[in-house]
């Protein structure tokens, strides 16, 4: 085989597998993606509470 072709074949079986483990990899990238979208989410949840504790809390300082 000449050096073109072989350099040719390597190419396309890079791609190959560049597309073969994305495949492979995507349904639990999407799944991660979910989950950080959810954590993300219970975190400002969280920070909320934090935030309403810290009013009550001045309140009954001042009430007290």
């Amino acid at each position: 085989m000449d050096l073109e072709l072989i350099e040719a074949l390597r190419t396309i079986m890079k791609e190959e597998i560049r597309t073969a483990i994305k495949e492979l990899i995507q349904p639990e990238l999407e799944e991660l993606k979910s989950d950080m979208r959810v954590v993300k989410k219970q975190t400002e949840y969280r920070w909320r509470d934090i935030a309403n504790l810290e009013k009550r809390v001045e309140k009954l300082e001042i009430g007290a």
